[in-house]
């Protein structure tokens, strides 16, 4: 029935973004890594990294949902203007160090997750823009507290990958939906995880700016 899917469809996304919430009042301090990790196990870590940090998670969820209402292919479309944001975010954490990276993971989340919410499937190209900035915000912010040279390669290469990965899996999944369940309920579902995740954002530029 419409109704029984339009009630559950949220369900998915909204236990991820409550688990996000929960954990906002420690999101201020850097990530940590393991020290010493090396090959595979580093790889892994950083992958896992874009899951485990839950601003980054936030940021990758709302620009995930963002391409997903935009059209069926939107991450695919984006997807360059995405590892060009990961690239230009590897080399702002090495460049500028600082406390910026904590400001600049909800702030995309936030635009993201607004975007998402208020102007679904709207902006065409101009969407590759906060892509971008996903990308930027998502491979620095865990980086933020580890001088350049600190962290060895294959971590970051796993980091990439695991933002990569996330991103994909939100868009992949909002695509699905939105292909195989009713287009109405399935596009107000989406909406409401965009908006829940502008709120995470919200919630955590909140606790940046108290304290």
């Amino acid at each position: 029935m419409p109704e029984t899917r339009a009630g559950l469809a949220p369900a998915a996304p909204g236990a991820a973004l409550v688990a996000a919430l929960a954990c906002l009042p420690e999101t201020a301090s850097p990530h940590a890594f393991q020290a010493g990790a090396a090959g595979y196990d580093a790889f892994v870590e950083g992958a896992a990294s874009a899951a485990a940090f839950p601003p980054a998670l936030v940021a990758l969820l709302a620009a995930g949902l963002m391409l997903a209402l935009w059209r069926a292919d939107g991450m695919v479309a984006a997807w360059p203007a995405f590892l060009v944001g990961q690239l230009a975010g590897l080399a702002l954490a090495a460049a500028v160090p600082g406390g910026w990276q904590a400001l600049a993971l909800p702030l995309a989340a936030l635009l993201c997750g607004l975007w998402a919410a208020l102007a679904p499937g709207r902006g065409g190209r101009a969407l590759w823009l906060p892509a971008a900035l996903a990308g930027l915000a998502a491979m620095a912010g865990p980086l933020e507290g580890h001088p350049p040279g600190t962290l060895p390669p294959i971590l970051l290469a796993g980091l990439a990958f695991g933002g990569n990965l996330v991103i994909a899996a939100s868009a992949g999944l909002g695509t699905l939906l939105l292909q195989h369940a009713p287009r109405a309920p399935a596009a107000i579902a989406l909406r409401i995880a965009a908006s829940w995740s502008a709120a995470a954002a919200l919630m955590l530029l909140a606790f940046l700016v108290s304290g």
